[in-house]
């Protein structure tokens, strides 16, 4: 589901980029507009399943 949400936004972002009235602001708009947000997004939906996961490896080690 994640996935489908991050090419959908990509898509938007595209289009938003190609609509624009030169070369360079539609690529400046893509990167800032798709790919750092995106960067972002997927870094902090990682970081929470990275903390998850040593919080789960902490409870196994606790309980042995």
């Amino acid at each position: 589901m994640r996935y489908i949400l991050i090419i959908g936004w990509l898509y938007v972002a595209l289009m938003f980029s190609i609509a624009s009235n030169s070369w360079v602001d539609g690529l400046l708009k893509f990167l800032f507009l798709g790919v750092f947000i995106t960067a972002v997004l997927l870094w902090l939906a990682n970081s929470w399943a990275r903390q998850k996961k040593r919080e789960m490896k902490e409870n196994i080690n606790m309980d042995e």
